[in-house]
């Protein structure tokens, strides 16, 4: 049975699925994603933007909105 739970992970909470086999991959991709977007790179972040375009379904929805959420984060601790 899989649950859907937040975690903590650098002050952002980010949805990770329970499922032993989904959170390892999405824990490296949002540490992944988490770096490129502190390195302020856009050549870094380029990677996760074309994973988006590919995608379809309920998944690249919240997957979206995690990668701009994270974003906003950073920007606005970035700015102050």
């Amino acid at each position: 049975m899989s649950e859907t739970r937040y975690m903590p992970m650098y002050g952002l909470n980010i949805l990770a699925q329970s499922s032993a086999r989904a959170m390892p991959a999405d824990a490296l991709r949002n540490f992944k994603l988490l770096s490129a977007l502190r390195a302020d790179d856009p050549t870094a972040v380029q990677p996760f933007l074309e994973e988006l375009g590919s995608e379809s379904g309920p998944g690249r929805d919240a997957k979206a909105g995690q990668l701009l959420g994270m974003a906003v984060r950073i920007a606005s601790g970035q700015s102050t």
